[in-house]
């Protein structure tokens, strides 16, 4: 008696298969990273149980076992150089399971090519790709439509609740990001003209055409310049390969004038960059103004340094998938960081060439780009066949390589590219002869036993690589929420129950912890033997860290303010801070936020010259920082160099620093507090109320400088207009009064 029909197992696999095209437009905020996880989980989930189910079919159904053409071939060579590289590369249990942030690692890359042996099996028909294809469209519709919904500042579309764009004015829709939106539709831009080439139904042609020009609208809207290069390059390319090979004359002079009004108009935008026409819209003044001294652009290119230098170190077969990070901390580029919001971890290139070497090394880049290659081969072989659809095929691999210059996949991307790989390798084997032993018909059926041992193994791995990852990563975020709302026993007791499911999000998660731990301490909420304990869990935690991924300079980092927090327990922890340090500069010699914990390690231990040369270190890196001269001024102050002290002010004021700010103001008292200097605290007091003449608790905080330095009479004067300011003051300022005459 047979298990399920065939038909059956078929069509329970072409529903998962399609479900797969929805995860880009997920979204949640019980998880950490809500626009990255729920997407990862719901994809891994659903082709683990599409597997089980095409397992079963391909008992009954010889037909669908997998055919590997030379496209799947590359593909499975890359995949197998890449697990090579990362089983003997820098961190082998960081490469299979991933991030939280990213929620790939080889686990993910595994799942992504099991849905590409599924649709090339699956799929026998053009129909079905075409079905296929016509969901992912869908989708991307919706995802656009939210996207517009952004722009409009709607509340709601659909009954769906509206996130508002965390690009700001770039559009980012579901995806959570403007770069990784605009990725995610240049595909399904392109996919829609292959379709719109390729059918023949007026209906699906005017459809595949709107939806053409609403995704290419919001695409415009994302803002995204390597997006925006791609999606041209393309047409472009499309166009001059029509012009050229093209048999149909008027086709071939149709697409010759395209070409020329290509021209024309980006000619035209660039040469009138400086006119309002271009520079007032928000897209075409990003694509006229790209610049190697922009911000983004240098960082960029910093981390493309960062990743020539690392990949040399180890050019055969590189770092090992999703351990970039290493070799960016180890050739840390100093310039890239300018002030404390500077982004100064990256976990890629933003370069895929660079991305696929440090990972898989000489041997990984190269099978990766045989991939692309085997494709193209194929395309280019089939032009006459299948005219502008190749061109278009070879175009969307062109702009996705483009765009991928200066950004990185995501799932949605990487959905869409494993599709269009599995469709061109339907393909080149649609026209080889199927085996005979290909065609026979349920010549088998499962046994029982069977059944039962791949039903248990799909539930393992559905709750080891998913659920149990999901329920510790909710229960994190539950913690955060806690801390947020300054409910820090709870807080602390969430994460140790997140922490006691042991997943790969554990890592980053400990990360979290420091900071919750380190919240409710400066609090004040908790009681000494209660921070103390959660100091010694924390502590306890992230040495976990350190033991599994020694090579990580970001978890040192956690590290030292961990223990630089928990000094006030056990001063001795200053002596580990400092140990710590020298490790992680061991690792990440350019860091200069390392020199500031130390710094401050040493000045809190009264070991000041030690202290003071580590601040000063820190400004040699780069004397253009001004938070490392401050943090050395701040020293000196501490330390009773205050001359030291105004000579750095005097040359952060050159590098335009703006002193009287009511925020560095404030960070010059605390540093003046420590050294009792109320006459300079007195003066800064009066420079804060200039700012803000209407603020009752400057003046009454003045007062009372004014009382420490024995200015009694300004006191005086000073808390009366406290008082005038807000007459709630007047019970503690007669306290005050009170207390000034027994002074005098």
């Amino acid at each position: 008696m047979k298990i399920m029909k065939p038909n059956v197992l078929k069509w329970i696999i072409t529903i998962c298969l399609y479900l797969v095209l929805v995860a880009p437009f997920l979204v949640w905020g019980k998880f950490l990273f809500p626009y990255i996880t729920p997407k990862t989980l719901f994809f891994r989930i659903f082709i683990e149980i599409a597997l089980f189910f095409y397992i079963l079919l391909i008992i009954y159904r010889p037909e669908y076992r997998p055919r590997f053409s030379k496209l799947t071939w590359a593909v499975l060579i890359y995949l197998l150089i890449m697990t090579f590289a990362s089983i003997f590369g820098i961190d082998a249990y960081r490469s299979f399971w991933g991030n939280i942030e990213r929620g790939e690692g080889l686990l993910t890359i595994y799942h992504l090519f099991i849905f590409f042996i599924l649709i090339t099996s699956i799929f026998k028909e053009k129909k079905e790709w075409f079905r296929f294809f016509n969901v992912s469209i869908f989708v991307s519709l919706f995802i656009s439509f939210y996207a517009l919904a952004q722009e409009l500042a709607l509340k709601s579309f659909l009954g769906f609740k509206i996130l508002q764009s965390a690009g700001g004015a770039r559009l980012t829709g579901t995806i959570g990001n403007a770069s990784f939106l605009a990725a995610y539709l240049l595909l399904n831009i392109f996919l829609c003209l292959f379709l719109l080439t390729i059918r023949r139904e007026r209906g699906w042609r005017i459809f595949y055409g709107l939806a053409f020009l609403f995704e290419t609208y919001i695409l415009f809207q994302t803002e995204t310049r390597g997006a925006l290069l791609g999606f041209f390059g393309g047409l472009l390319l499309i166009v001059i390969l029509s012009s050229i090979f093209s048999k149909n004359k008027k086709v071939k002079l149709g697409f010759v004038g395209l070409f020329l009004i290509l021209i024309i108009f980006s000619t035209s935008v660039w040469i009138c960059r400086d006119q309002a026409w271009v520079s007032d819209i928000n897209v075409l003044r990003r694509l006229t103004t790209i610049s190697t001294t922009d911000i983004t652009s240098q960082s960029r290119l910093l981390g493309w340094q960062a990743a020539w230098q690392g990949w040399q170190d180890r050019f055969l077969f590189g770092y090992g998938y999703e351990n970039y990070n290493v070799a960016f901390n180890k050739y840390f580029p100093v310039p890239i960081y300018r002030d404390p919001g500077s982004q100064i971890w990256f976990d890629r290139v933003h370069n895929v060439v660079f991305d696929q070497a440090v990972a898989g090394g000489i041997f990984g880049l190269l099978a990766y780009l045989s991939i692309l290659g085997f494709a193209v081969r194929f395309l280019w072989k089939q032009r006459n066949h299948y005219s502008i659809g190749a061109f278009i095929l070879i175009a969307l691999l062109a702009g996705y390589f483009a765009q991928n210059f200066f950004v990185f996949d995501t799932l949605g991307t990487y959905i869409l590219f494993y599709s269009v790989l599995g469709f061109i390798a339907y393909l080149s084997l649609s026209n080889e002869k199927i085996p005979d032993n290909a065609l026979k018909k349920d010549v088998s059926q499962p046994r029982p036993f069977f059944v039962i041992i791949l039903a248990l193994a799909l539930i393992f791995s559905i709750y080891i690589f998913n659920l149990k990852p999901a329920v510790a990563n909710t229960v994190a975020v539950k913690g955060l929420s806690y801390s947020y709302n300054n409910m820090h026993k709870e807080a602390v007791a969430e994460f140790k129950k997140s922490l006691n499911y042991k997943t790969y999000q554990a890592p980053e998660i400990r990360q979290n912890l420091v900071s919750v731990v380190i919240k409710a301490f400066q609090s004040g909420k908790l009681s000494q033997t209660e921070n103390k304990e959660n100091f010694d869990f924390a502590i306890e935690e992230i040495e976990k860290n350190l033991k599994m991924a020694p090579l990580n300079a970001r978890h040192y980092m956690f590290a030292m303010t961990l223990y630089s927090a928990g000094a006030a327990f056990d001063v001795s922890r200053y002596d580990i801070v400092l140990q710590l340090g020298q490790k992680a500069l061991d690792l990440s010699p350019g860091r200069a936020q390392t020199y500031y914990i130390m710094g401050q390690a040493s000045v809190s231990q009264g070991k000041f010259e030690q202290g003071l040369e580590y601040f000063k270190k820190a400004v040699e890196l780069n004397p253009k920082v001004i938070e490392s001269r401050w943090n050395l001024a701040a020293a000196y102050i501490i330390t009773g160099h205050e001359e030291l002290a105004d000579e750095e002010f005097a040359q952060m004021e050159k590098l335009g620093f703006n002193y009287y700010s009511m925020n560095n103001l404030q960070r010059l008292i605390r540093s003046y507090l420590i050294r009792k200097n109320f006459k300079k605290i007195a003066f800064l007091y009066e420079a804060m109320i200039e700012l803000q003449p209407n603020s009752a608790d400057l003046y009454a905080r003045l007062a009372a400088t004014y009382k420490e330095i024995g200015e009694i009479e300004k006191a005086r004067q000073t808390v009366q207009r406290a008082v005038e300011l807000d007459p709630s003051f007047k019970e503690e300022a007669e306290m005050f009064l009170k207390l000034l005459k027994e002074d005098k």
